[in-house]
């Protein structure tokens, strides 16, 4: 039975091949072209995931408020210790965990001034935010100086700032105040995307003297 039907394929096949062709040729392109989107579509989510959770800290953020005021709460978290040994206790599938100064600042050049997300980081835990931000001028180790920042190309093209250049950073203290401290630029991190677009960095020394307190987030990778 099963022979029968081969022989009759085949002769269907011969007595229209060229039908029999396009039909194959349809097949195979499509085939083809439905692989090669699946893998485009696959590699940009792995790469917005990898950006996002590495800029942004991680799958699973920790943090708190803070008030230390009626009318003024501060996000932060005070004793970060104890939290790490829960968070290793209680998340032991993830692969890393950091914590970070994390907030909004006014960022200020000579020539501009914009709105962008601190966030103060320990290149010793750092690797794989070190390995994803390439840098186009400066170096990544310069930035455990106090009182520097690394800054994306579309920030310091923005801000009209390159290495070397001072800028001023501005925002509200853990006790409500207003503070500012001069920074020096001492690296410029390739753009990788819209994902990082409104994050510069500085060490954690840095912003928590701009913060004026222990103000920081704990993340898991």
């Amino acid at each position: 039975m099963i022979a029968t039907l081969f022989k009759i394929a085949g002769y269907n096949i011969r007595k229209n091949y060229k039908r029999s062709a396009l039909i194959g040729g349809t097949i195979f392109i499509g085939t083809i072209v439905f692989l090669l989107c699946s893998g485009l579509s696959r590699g940009i989510e792995e790469t917005m995931m990898k950006t996002a959770t590495t800029t942004w800290s991680g799958h699973v953020n920790v943090t708190g408020y803070y008030k230390t005021r009626g009318n003024y709460a501060f996000s932060g978290i005070i004793d970060s210790k104890i939290l790490m040994k829960i968070i290793d206790k209680e998340l032991s599938e993830g692969d890393y965990v950091v914590n970070r100064y994390r907030g909004f600042t006014r960022v200020s050049s000579n020539a501009q001034n914009i709105i962008l997300n601190i966030k103060g980081v320990n290149l010793l835990k750092e690797n794989n935010l070190v390995n994803l931000l390439r840098v186009t001028q400066g170096k990544w180790i310069s930035l455990k100086k106090s009182f520097t920042v690394a800054l994306l190309e579309t920030q310091a093209k923005t801000l009209y700032a390159k290495i070397g250049d001072i800028i001023t950073l501005s925002t509200k203290t853990v006790a409500g105040e207003n503070n500012a401290i001069d920074v020096e630029i001492v690296a410029i991190l390739k753009d990788v995307g819209f994902l990082s677009g409104g994050d510069y960095f500085t060490s954690q020394e840095t912003a928590q003297a701009l913060y004026g307190g222990g103000h920081f987030n704990l993340s898991k990778g």
